[in-house]
């Protein structure tokens, strides 16, 4: 069990990070229990062909436009035929913060489910038709979302329909069978188990609870706990399932080498479910923080470096131009060859991923900034202080005239870039028609076009406040409370001029084999648990 040290409600200085007290444990020491599962038939109503009616045409590009449609039970369709690669993939505006905390992690567990047979499918295994057509299939869940696709190289004339047919089948009419119900426990709470052990899960969970005073039991906002999955009943999975999962709350995005008139006919054909939610909806009440607060927690799974997250609410869902602007922020800190991060992941000899996260469901509520690093244990709060000193600098420096120009470049080139393959173009398309913001398409270069270096700055000082972010350190087993906070001491007389001295790999540690068979082996001991390693074959001549 995680022993987790608590540390909130400590006043946060601008680029001072603030010296961590501990309050003692928490934790949950309940074994699970497993509830008789009931016996519950969902209403399916899969009969008719749904009517249809065309939108739009939204321009995406220069070569490619996107085909909307609406059914008559209101979900939204997103057709673009691209060549390449065919994706058909549905968005489910529903993830954990649509959960009751004593339900947290049943998003996650209904999309696995969604694969142990659908009423189309019939008696038939899901991955194995999948197979049939060399296709490939997957789902997420996430805060807000939950997608499920199934991509591949049309090499039938039928492979299109029976995609889409087997699609649908699993997002509208699903069995629930007790006996699949039951088995599917087990392998999502080991993948709660595995979470446990990732300081990624934990440090991004920890840091959104408390960047939106979200009250929960679960360590993975996402994934819930073993005794929320242990206890969940078919009438839970289904209630819940027939309360999310309503056309109305699905966006079906085609891209690939697709006809749109034939391919409307055949969502028409097998998208045709008229349920509503006959209860309201579960929406996690995110309220930011208006002062910093600090969350230490010591990982007993964790034996290695320290992972550490910032976290700052950043703008509405539905937000475009300011979600834009914020993008150019965030490739002014790291985005670029010379970057503002750049001798900050120098110096620590890490890489530091900031990046903009939907949370909630619902248009007006707040993404999330969320930086990572990982690095050495004592380098913590050194690395802290020189952090808070590059962000506050994001805000004070304007960009200048090269790094303006390269960042107008480069949004350029990734907008080209994340449109150029189906699956990026469909998971873009995603993100822009479930919070309806497709105007970005017409906008984007004027917006991109028309800033200035003051827009920049003033865009970092609105949303990269650290008077109101959310700091979560995870810390290796061998810390503890005194050793925290002798690291945090001897940040105290730090200058941020300079750079620090770090020592390469000590080569002394490295042993190198001559075998006699040609085969060389090098070991590098380098004291830690961890074990990494790569084979590498070499020829004169590749066939």
């Amino acid at each position: 069990m995680v022993n987790i040290q608590n540390i909130s409600n400590l006043k946060f200085y601008v680029n001072t990070p603030v010296k961590p007290t501990f309050k003692g444990n928490e934790g949950n020491n309940e074994s699970p229990q497993i509830n008789e599962l009931s016996s519950v038939t969902p209403d399916y109503n899969v009969k008719t062909p749904m009517g249809y009616k065309f939108v739009e045409d939204v321009k995406i590009t220069d070569n490619l436009t996107a085909k909307c449609y609406k059914l008559a039970n209101g979900q939204k369709i997103v057709i673009v035929p691209k060549e390449g690669l065919t994706v058909v993939k549905s968005y489910v505006n529903t993830g954990s913060m649509n959960e009751p905390d004593n339900l947290r992690g049943i998003s996650h567990y209904i999309e696995h489910n969604l694969f142990n047979g659908s009423e189309n499918l019939g008696n038939k295994d899901f991955f194995s038709e999948v197979n049939k057509m060399g296709a490939s299939t997957n789902a997420s869940t996430s805060f807000s979302l939950t997608n499920y696709f199934i991509y591949s190289n049309l090499l039938d004339d039928k492979d299109l329909e029976e995609q889409i047919k087997l699609h649908a089948g699993m997002i509208q009419s699903p069995k629930f069978l007790i006996e699949k119900l039951e088995k599917e426990k087990d392998i999502v709470n080991s993948e709660i188990n595995m979470c446990a052990s990732n300081p990624s899960s934990l440090g991004v969970s920890e840091t959104v609870k408390n960047l939106f005073n979200i009250k929960s039991t679960s360590q993975d906002l996402v994934a819930g706990t073993t005794k929320n999955i242990t206890s969940l009943t078919r009438d839970d999975v289904v209630n819940y399932f027939n309360n999310n999962y309503y056309p109305a709350n699905i966006t079906t995005i085609i891209t690939g080498e697709v006809d749109p008139d034939e391919t409307i006919k055949l969502i028409s054909k097998y998208f045709t479910s008229n349920k509503v939610p006959t209860q309201n909806r579960h929406y996690e009440t995110l309220t930011p923080i208006n002062k910093p607060v600090r969350k230490d927690i010591i990982s007993p799974k964790i034996d290695s470096s320290a992972s550490v997250f910032l976290g700052f609410a950043g703008p509405a869902n539905n937000d475009y131009k300011e979600k834009l602007m914020v993008d150019v922020v965030l490739a002014l800190a790291n985005g670029l060859v010379n970057s503002r991060f750049k001798d900050l992941e120098i110096n620590n000899s890490t890489f530091v991923n900031f990046a903009m996260d939907r949370i909630g469901s619902r248009p007006q509520d707040k993404t999330i900034l969320l930086a990572e690093a990982n690095l050495a244990e004592e380098d913590v709060e050194p690395y802290l202080k020189e952090l808070y000193t590059v962000i506050q600098n994001l805000s004070n420096n304007p960009p200048s005239k090269d790094e303006l120009t390269a960042l107008k470049t480069l949004m350029k080139v990734r907008k080209e870039s994340d449109t150029e393959r189906s699956l990026s173009l469909n998971f873009v398309l995603g993100d822009v028609f479930l919070d309806d913001s497709k105007d970005v398409f017409k906008d984007f270069d004027s917006i991109i076009d028309n800033m200035t270096s003051e827009d920049i700055a003033n865009i970092a000082k609105k949303y990269l406040d650290l008077n109101k972010v959310a700091l979560t350190v995870i810390h290796p087993s061998n810390a503890n409370s005194e050793s925290i906070s002798k690291n945090y001491e001897k940040t105290k007389g730090l200058s941020f001029t300079g750079l620090k001295k770090k020592n390469g790999i000590n080569t002394s540690n490295i042993t190198e084999y001559k075998m006699p068979n040609n085969f060389t082996v090098v070991l590098n001991d380098n004291n830690s648990n961890n074990v990494e390693y790569r084979f590498s074959l070499k020829a004169k001549e590749v066939n």
